[in-house]
């Protein structure tokens, strides 16, 4: 899609809690587990800046009333 529609875009993929990006995004798209996604959140929201987009699935609504977070 990025492709088609001309769009300039870096993607990473990988795992964040093992190989932290450095600097911040523009969007950050998490499709996880929710245990999964718990433990890497603090590292998740380490890469983003103040107007950043964040895109997270997988979550367990049961299973998020865990700390401060607000889904």
């Amino acid at each position: 899609n990025a492709k088609l529609n001309q769009c300039k875009i870096q993607a990473h993929i990988g795992d964040i809690t093992q190989n932290p990006e450095e600097g911040t995004f523009d969007l950050v798209v998490a499709n996880l587990l929710t245990d999964i996604l718990l433990k890497a959140l603090p590292h998740i929201l380490l890469s983003l800046h103040q107007g950043s987009c964040l895109i997270l699935s997988g979550i367990s609504e049961k299973r998020w009333k865990v700390g401060n977070y607000k889904v």
